[in-house]
């Protein structure tokens, strides 16, 4: 059986080749006759690295486009220029900034100092270093809005100072009871009543009740003048006649009226004495105990 070959015609050299072919039968071709920069390294299976590549590259409607520096800025709203300063109000939106291991914060305008704020993770706190600049430091002060105008922050020495100076006015402060002034508290707003009926009785400011029944029984049926929480110690002084005291006395004259502790009219007898405490809730009066034992 004859041997049949694939060839090729050479127009140059007029004659007919023979075709490369692999054992399986594939066509073997040389890159380095087909490419003008033909890949190296045994990477012929991969793109070419050629001229083709260049023009490709060269070739902006192959590719994305490139933002330039002036583009990039845009894109963030301006917010920095170009050596990275803001020139806007970094708004965080109430969002936390987290990890933040040192924040300076830097002011001057005119002749005015530079101020640098510091938020430092080592020592937590804000610290205020002020210095002028080029110079050194020297004595500044923190101011916080008041929401109308900034108030200025101070230091302890001056707080010393102002406590000194408020403490030295006598009319800035409330006068201070001594003990004996505060034993003699209720004596010195005592009220003394006598024989009679008592309806709307004022009782302001009163922490003492002097009830005298010498000259005849005394019926106490409302008091007025009573403030939230008032506390009045009533006391019989005297043997003779009848101390009456009135639950929710009826009369039409009757200011805040009582309520006794027993839920019924009470009463000191004539032969004793005696004292209670009358409490002042809610426009009323409350005995705090049966008064007649």
């Amino acid at each position: 059986m004859s041997v049949v070959y694939l060839q090729g015609w050479d127009a140059d050299a007029k004659v007919w080749r023979k075709v490369l072919v692999n054992s399986d039968g594939k066509l073997i071709i040389d890159p380095s006759e087909i490419f003008e920069d033909p890949p190296t390294e045994n990477e012929t299976g991969k793109a070419p690295q050629s001229a083709w590549a260049f023009d490709h590259e060269a070739d902006e409607s192959a590719h994305h486009v490139k933002y330039t520096d002036v583009e990039s800025r845009a894109a963030i709203g301006d917010l920095l220029n170009s050596v990275g300063l803001l020139l806007k109000t970094l708004n965080f939106n109430y969002n936390k900034i987290t990890n933040l291991q040192k924040f300076t914060m830097r002011y001057a305008e005119g002749s005015k100092y530079y101020m640098p704020f510091t938020v430092s993770a080592a020592a937590p706190g804000l610290y205020l270093d002020c210095y002028e600049s080029g110079v050194g430091y020297v004595q500044s002060y923190l101011y916080i809005s008041n929401g109308v105008d900034p108030e200025k922050v101070a230091v302890e020495p001056v707080v010393d100072t102002k406590i000194s100076v408020h403490a030295a006015i006598a009319a800035a402060h409330h006068a201070k009871y001594t003990d004996a002034e505060a034993l003699m508290v209720r004596a010195n707003n005592s009220l003394t009543l006598e024989t009679g009926e008592y309806t709307d009785q004022d009782v302001s400011g009163k922490g003492l009740l002097i009830l005298d029944t010498a000259g005849g029984n005394i019926d106490l049926k409302g008091l007025s003048g009573g403030t939230e929480g008032q506390m009045i110690y009533c006391l019989k002084i005297s043997w003779v006649n009848i101390l009456n005291v009135y639950w929710q006395s009826g009369d039409a004259a009757a200011g805040d009226k009582i309520y006794t502790y027993n839920g019924a009219n009470d009463s000191i007898a004539a032969s004793k004495l005696g004292g209670f405490w009358l409490v002042y809730f809610n426009n009323n009066w409350y005995t705090e105990r049966h008064l007649n034992i």
